[in-house]
This record gives C-alpha cells, structure tokens and sequence, in this order.
C-alpha cells in the first residue's frame, strides 16, 4: 500500500488535531498562541509555507492583531515578514523580546517597522502594499468579521505574485447558523456554511486564484463555542496562477 497523503484543504474534526497542532508547535520550541484551539489553523499555515519558502520570500498575515504566525516564522528565520489590521496592534510583542535581551537597536527598529516583522495598520480590502508583491498571505480567523470577499480576492490578488499562495481558514459550520445582530471587533460576524464557502472560491477564479486542491468538508462535530453558537474552523490555500479578470 501506497503512503496516505493527507489532504491539507480541510475542516477541523476533532480535538485530537489541536493537541496535535499543539504538540508539534512546542516540540518546534516555538511560541504556543494563548488560545489552544488557534494552534490547528496556525500550525497547517506555519507548515505549509516552511515546507514551499526559499530565504528571499516575503510573507503578509492580514488581520494580524496578535501577528503569533509571524513571529513563529520569524523565529526559523524568515524575515520579510508584513502584518497588517484595522485594529490595534500589539507592538510590545515585538519590542519585549528584544528588551529581555538587551538588543535596544532591534528593538527600536521593530518599534519604527524597519524589524523583520513591519506591522501597520491598513485595511485589507485596500492596502498601501505594492502591486505583485508577496510570495505568501495568511488570513487565519478573518474573513468572517465583516470582510466583502470580493474585494478581498481582488486585492489579496493584486499584492500576490503569480505562483503565490493565500492561506485562509474561518469559522465554519456545513449548514447555516443564524448570526444575525451579533458583532466582533465593531462588524458584522458570520459562520460560513459550505454553500458561503464554494461561492467563495468561485469567487476568487475571477481574480486568478484557485484552490490548491478540492476542499475535503469531512466534519465531525462542532468544536467552538463562542457567542453561544457551536461550530469548528475550515481551512484552505488558493494559489494565483494568473491575473484574473
């Protein structure tokens, strides 16, 4: 019998998968996020890109807040690293390690965005990026906040170059569940259900990106509770193979 390759567009099941995500993050000696069930979703992207990156790429997360999948990859070495949100950004994470050690010259290059992680605040749907930009965009637990998907494929595609990869995971449930009047972060939340999910990608053949490989929407059972609603996280990596309409 042939190896199984396991499928790496796909739907969290089960709570064996965090504990591994967990596992293998701290086995890395690398930092362990504060909210257990993130390590699924940050772990798969992590992996991907240090598995298909060359020492020249340069890497964005968007909707960075706590910007944990930078500083990971900054830890094995990568350095052209690009965090962007709306929201607040945790700066003293990247100045505190560099204290601890009494690195101040690194410190205050990470505080003016001359460190190897540059973090500003920006709004997705429009960045002051340049056009053709990045080798890698990770969007871990973003779209459902109030993101219009369109332009978010338009301009995730803009920023890309052609070969490169846009790594996604959400809130997701296979049927419907009513979120209506609730908001996180000041905007609209919302639990893609399989239906959201294939329009998305559908969505984004109009700007040249297309999914890596069919989604496997195997699930199992819910695994988060938040805002009283049950229901897990889907995971999926598009590539721009052209410019798109």
């Amino acid at each position: 019998m042939g190896l199984k390759i396991m499928p790496i567009n796909v739907v969290l099941k089960n709570w064996n998968e965090i504990g591994e995500a967990y596992y293998a993050i701290e086995r890395a000696g690398l930092r362990l996020t504060q909210d257990l069930v993130k390590c699924w979703d940050i772990m798969k992207a992590f992996k991907f890109i240090t598995e298909h990156k060359n020492a020249d790429s340069i890497i964005l997360d968007v909707g960075t807040y706590k910007c944990r999948i930078l500083e990971m990859l900054n830890r094995v070495g990568c350095h052209n690293l690009y965090g962007c949100d709306l929201s607040p950004i945790e700066w003293k994470r990247l100045i505190y390690p560099h204290l601890r050690q009494g690195r101040f010259i690194q410190a205050f290059k990470s505080l003016i965005g001359k460190g190897p992680i540059r973090l500003s605040r920006q709004d997705l749907h429009n960045t002051k990026y340049p056009s053709i930009f990045f080798d890698f965009i990770t969007s871990l637990s973003v779209i459902e906040h109030g993101v219009d998907l369109e332009c978010y494929f338009k301009e995730m595609s803009r920023i890309l170059r052609i070969g490169g990869y846009l790594i996604t995971s959400a809130d997701y449930w296979h049927e419907k569940i009513n979120t209506e009047g609730i908001q996180e972060y000041g905007v609209e939340w919302k639990v893609l259900n399989r239906n959201d999910v294939e329009d998305a990608i559908q969505l984004a053949k109009n700007f040249g990106l297309e999914l890596i490989e069919p989604i496997d929407y195997t699930y199992e059972r819910p695994i988060i509770e938040w805002n009283n609603r049950k229901f897990t996280f889907i995971f999926f990596i598009l590539r721009k193979i052209g410019r798109g309409s």
